[in-house]
């Protein structure tokens, strides 16, 4: 049996582009996941 997993992550696109280098720098794979920019204005 295999497991599949989602995720969506919103933030501010500048807090997102944070988020995405750090997991790059740790090695994390992150293709599963959806960064959706939004603005909260």
């Amino acid at each position: 049996m295999r497991a599949l997993l989602f995720a969506l992550l919103c933030d501010e696109p500048p807090t997102q582009q944070v988020k995405v280098q750090a997991l790059r720098a740790a090695g994390v794979e992150h293709s599963h996941v959806t960064f959706a920019p939004t603005d909260t204005a």
